[in-house]
């Protein structure tokens, strides 16, 4: 079956009072339903259990858009296009992280992107997978964050900007080999064979945005910066162009693996009473609403809202600081004992303590599930059944 087509596109409107426009287009007249999963999705959803969100009537704001932050409205970037690589965790992560570090610096470090490419071809993917293949979420994550040094305190974590390493695999729909030398102090640009001279970019820890209702969603954006966001794609998703999103009653889900797309939240509204996200996708400037979409609040079809993701848009690691961790900080000396930490500046093992301690947590979190799925369960029949004097 095609990806789309007018005679498609008028059977979803048919006897469908919808809220969102669908668009014809040409550069997906030559594809498939199953090439439209393969190469224009591809992210796997964390292991952890999350539960749907619920959509608090009564929002924090009534409407918020990251774009119209005073410091981001010179530093707009251009929207990805993810062509035929299958690997939406990738620009998703990447295009979040870059905003919250402008977030961070206040766009002082003007709106450069991370590249893509790097991530793509120098990640290492379970089973040597190609970098144009479904990934977790938090993979991107993991290979930029700012966190990572070896045992003499150099950042040996980090990732360099579009500019040196361009975009080559929306073309050819595969990730070619590394193109960046393992001595991260000396990269050779791909770009133009020259040193890259200028900061490696990176962010901080990336941990899961743990959210039982909207509004804690939207407390983290607007606290933090946009959060990249899993969801599951029906056939007709891939036709929108404009307005709020909602699934067509008949739109199809293909059986496949990997059904899940991940892209970058920015803020939310609410348009004829219908409450919306706002979204920047990965399929270039001419798909949906200059590359964003809107779409609906509170949807258990499609899932969104259940799986985030982000990292902390921290500045880079200072490693000249003297290791004074103070007589009295016993947790942190615990740390830099137990783990041999002891030649390592007190940055970069504050990060590393939170980056062990979150992993820990996690761990016994999602250990534990069942115990809190059954307690929430038993409450609730509780809560349910108890009267009100």
């Amino acid at each position: 079956m095609n990806l789309i087509s007018q005679k498609r596109i008028s059977s979803l409107k048919k006897n469908f009072h919808s809220t969102w426009r669908a668009e014809n287009y040409s550069k997906f007249w030559s594809k498939n339903l199953e090439f439209g999963y393969k190469h224009k999705l591809g992210t796997r959803i964390p292991v952890r259990i999350q539960r749907a969100i619920r959509n608090d009537p009564v929002p924090i704001k009534e409407s918020y858009d990251f774009r119209a932050e005073p410091f981001m409205v010179n530093n707009l970037r251009a929207i990805r296009d993810q062509g035929d690589c299958g690997a939406s965790w990738a620009f998703s992560a990447l295009d979040t992280a870059t905003d919250r570090v402008a977030k961070v610096y206040e766009g002082k470090r003007g709106n450069e992107s991370m590249s893509v490419q790097m991530l793509l071809s120098c990640v290492i993917l379970p089973g040597n997978a190609n970098g144009c293949s479904p990934a977790s979420m938090d993979l991107g994550w993991k290979f930029i964050e700012s966190t990572s040094a070896d045992q003499d305190g150099r950042i040996i974590g980090g990732i360099v900007n579009e500019a040196c390493y361009p975009l080559e695999s929306d073309k050819t729909g595969t990730a070619t080999q590394c193109k960046v030398n393992s001595n991260l102090n000396r990269i050779i640009c791909p770009s133009d064979g020259r040193l890259y001279t200028k900061q490696l970019m990176n962010s901080g820890p990336g941990y899961p945005i743990r959210a039982s209702s909207s509004n804690d969603l939207m407390e983290e954006i607007e606290e933090n910066g946009p959060i990249q966001m899993a969801f599951k794609v029906y056939e007709d998703f891939f036709m929108y162009k404009s307005g709020i999103y909602i699934k067509h009653p008949n739109a199809r889900l293909l059986d496949v693996d990997d059904p899940y797309h991940s892209v970058k939240v920015i803020g939310w509204g609410t348009e004829n009473g219908v409450d919306y996200w706002i979204a920047a996708n990965s399929w270039g400037p001419d798909w949906g609403e200059n590359g964003y979409f809107r779409i609906k609040r509170e949807d258990d079809e499609t899932e969104f809202g259940r799986y985030g993701f982000a990292a902390w848009g921290s500045r880079s690691i200072n490693t000249k600081k003297k290791n004074n961790y103070g007589k009295n900080n016993t947790i942190l000396n615990n740390f830099r004992d137990v783990n041999d930490w002891n030649s390592l500046p007190v940055d970069v093992v504050e990060a590393r303590s939170l980056n062990c301690f979150k992993s820990k947590l996690d761990k016994w979190l999602f250990e534990n599930r069942e115990l809190f799925f059954i307690q929430f369960e038993i409450f609730e029949k509780f809560s349910s059944n108890t009267t009100n004097f």
